[in-house]
């Protein structure tokens, strides 16, 4: 297992657990008493924000991060109603203990009962609107409570008591279930155990959980696990544009140049392309550019960056990311391989490894067992870098500070040495992005490194 599979989503330091641990919860295997205030509000954020990242279908939901199956409430019956189902009665009814899920709004439990388990309990075959019952079942796809059994609450003694254990189990699920390191080494070894015949890439375990999720039928009110998404491209002409203002801090004046792609160094200007060459033409020298050059990880972890910060969505496919054309072909450069199953095994790993290291950076997260990407701190880093270069330039400054520091914690990204080359580059893109804009008076710009974590920017302007 990787290092992130034990974690299916993660929000504010909270790691929301794969279903496999969820025997080492303390509210899994328990019947938990819960108000119909905490169950509507938990709920609500399971729908919303946490249910996309578990298997379609799933029995489970949960509340913060705690895993429920079974559960209890307590509370009086409100509108009553008979349905006949497949072969059977059904009631519909709500349930209302007085919480609510916010001030101003009541709170009512959607429950489900069968005529027989009514009768089966010792109740009346009536409606049994205003009476106090105490029900034990499972929150249904329809966020209805399916009733497995009702007790009736006789007397205000059980009342007092069902809230008493309701509250001290809502102290309990106030705190977020952090699961034991022993427990998950223990659970992570038997599921590698299990698994121990194949020999999966991490690529490889991507694709079959997508072709899993692909021969999973969802219904109409169904959970739907994939999510449609825009992905905008990596243009190869961009290739060339990100890296090779990393091998010096000078961002040299916009001219009519563009550099080979032959590895030279030569400055080829475009007065000597035809003017009537196509963008078909355009793209056959840009892919030999992709070609001839060599390519390294860096490079390779600088162009993923790009890629990741051209994206609107703060989320996207983890396994499109590694199928990107532009990506794949910088890959290629990196692995000589001559087969393809050799060329995925190392491509693979290549991937894993420049995404393993912007994790532990903090820059990306990584959910549901690595088949999402998680991008807001990384685009956060930039909109923070993007609106202190475009302040400088509004403020018609020659020279502006630029604090790595700084720009870490505005973002609330903890600081590491090994960020520094990151957030420079990210100061790089703004810079061009400032060059390119028609309007600007900024002709050039370059870069002194004052400090280990600091930057001087100079402006010539025009």
């Amino acid at each position: 297992m990787a290092f992130w599979d034990h974690i299916a989503y993660q929000a504010e330091n909270v790691d929301y657990y794969i279903p496999i641990l969820f025997g080492y919860s303390a509210t899994f295997e328990q019947i938990v008493p819960c108000f119909v205030g905490d169950i509507e509000r938990g709920y609500a954020r399971w729908e919303k924000d946490i249910k996309r990242y578990y298997p379609s279908g799933s029995s489970f939901w949960l509340l913060g991060n705690h895993p429920m199956h079974r559960l209890t409430v307590q509370g009086s019956v409100v509108s009553w109603k008979w349905k006949f189902i497949g072969d059977s009665d059904h009631a519909f009814f709500k349930i209302d203990d007085c919480t609510r899920a916010s001030p101003d709004i009541v709170s009512l439990l959607n429950c489900k009962c069968s005529r027989s388990l009514i009768l089966r309990d010792g109740l009346p075959n009536a409606d049994l609107s205003g009476w106090r019952l105490t029900l034990h079942g499972v929150i249904n796809q329809y966020q209805e409570l399916e009733v497995q059994s009702i007790e009736i609450c006789a007397s205000i003694s059980q009342e007092v008591e069902f809230w008493r254990t309701a509250m001290a189990w809502r102290d309990t699920l106030q705190e977020p279930w952090a699961l034991d390191k022993k427990a998950l080494k223990l659970a992570l070894a038997q599921e590698e155990g299990l698994a121990s015949h194949t020999d999966y890439t991490f690529v490889q375990r991507l694709e079959r959980q997508a072709y899993q999720s692909q021969m999973q039928i969802s219904n109409e009110n169904g959970p739907v696990e994939a999510v449609e998404e825009i992905l905008l491209p990596l243009d190869f002409d961009s290739l060339d544009l990100v890296l090779d203002d990393g091998y010096d801090l000078v961002q040299r004046p916009a001219g009519n140049q563009w550099t080979s792609g032959d590895g030279s160094g030569e400055a080829i200007p475009i007065g000597t392309l035809s003017e009537d060459c196509t963008s078909v033409d355009m793209q056959i020298v840009s892919e030999s550019a992709v070609k001839l050059r060599k390519y390294s990880i860096n490079d390779y972890r600088r162009l993923l960056l790009e890629y990741f910060i051209c994206q609107r969505a703060p989320e996207i496919s983890t396994l499109n990311t590694f199928r990107n054309p532009t990506l794949i072909r910088v890959l290629r450069s990196l692995v000589h391989a001559e087969s393809p199953d050799l060329f995925e095994k190392e491509a693979s790993s290549i991937f894993a490894q420049v995404l393993t290291k912007l994790v532990d950076l903090g820059l990306i997260r990584v959910f549901a067992q690595g088949r999402i990407l998680g991008l807001k701190v990384l685009q956060a880093c930039y909109a923070q870098a993007a609106r202190r270069v475009t302040a400088l330039v509004a403020l018609r400054l020659n020279t502006g500070t630029l604090d790595f520091r700084a720009q870490c914690y505005a973002v609330q990204l903890p600081y590491q040495k090994a960020l520094n080359a990151i957030v420079l580059d990210l100061y790089k893109r703004a810079l061009r992005r400032v060059t390119e804009d028609p309007f600007t008076d900024v002709q050039s710009w370059w870069l002194e490194m004052t400090g280990p974590s600091t930057a001087l920017v100079h402006f010539l302007r025009t």
